[in-house]
């Protein structure tokens, strides 16, 4: 498995291919000092209910607009948490394993962070643990515009990246497309459980590309 270290942004449940790429490389940075960027995956997503795809969002605090450094984004004090607790329970209420992981993801849901950034860590490590994903995880304390060699950079192309990853499962609400690793691993966990990770591993196997 190839051990090149990866940079990724940062992201609210991170979808299949996050981890699809964290499985693969092990060594990961995660960007915390570049600028937010609007209708990204840094406070939105995408899961899969009764009347199709879903993108749930973390509203954020921006002033007039301007640009603004990730680690120093807040999230906006609006009812979003119960919007966001109510459509993950629709979509996945009856799936498999709902019973096994709702209750710790809505209480990290309803916690008061004040940044985007608290909100995704404690989202990502809560995900890596129920994963039982070994894996180094950095976080940047400055922003490097081209790490080189270093580092394979997935911090602009990850949304829009057309990828090898085609990881199909039984899902509560079926879905037309096969392309399935745009939605979150909670997707993923609710309705396999604890055979998530091989899910990711055996594509990882499968492919055996080198991105």
């Amino acid at each position: 498995m190839e051990q090149k270290k990866i940079i990724l942004p940062s992201s609210y449940f991170p979808s299949i291919y996050y981890f699809y790429l964290i499985l693969k490389y092990k060594e990961v940075l995660i960007e915390t000092s570049d600028f937010y960027i609007k209708q990204s995956i840094r406070n939105h997503s995408i899961i899969l209910g009764p009347n199709g795809d879903q993108k749930i969002t973390v509203p954020i605090n921006r002033k007039n607009k301007t640009k603004t450094i990730f680690k120093d984004l807040k999230i906006a004090m609006n009812p979003w948490k119960k919007n966001h607790i109510k459509s993950i329970k629709t979509a996945y209420a009856n799936s498999p394993f709902y019973l096994y992981y709702h209750e710790e993801i809505f209480k990290i849901i309803s916690k008061d962070f004040k940044f985007l950034l608290e909100l995704n860590k404690e989202i990502l490590f809560f995900l890596i643990k129920e994963l039982n994903i070994n894996v180094n995880i950095t976080y940047t304390d400055k922003y490097i515009k081209d790490y080189g060699e270093k580092a394979l950079d997935f911090r602009t192309e990850l949304e829009n990246s057309k990828n090898d990853c085609y990881i199909k499962y039984q899902q509560t609400f079926l879905n037309s497309t096969k392309r399935l690793n745009k939605y979150s691993i909670i997707d993923l966990l609710f309705n396999l459980g604890n055979e998530s990770k091989e899910k990711i591993l055996s594509e990882i196997n499968k492919t055996n590309n080198y991105i």
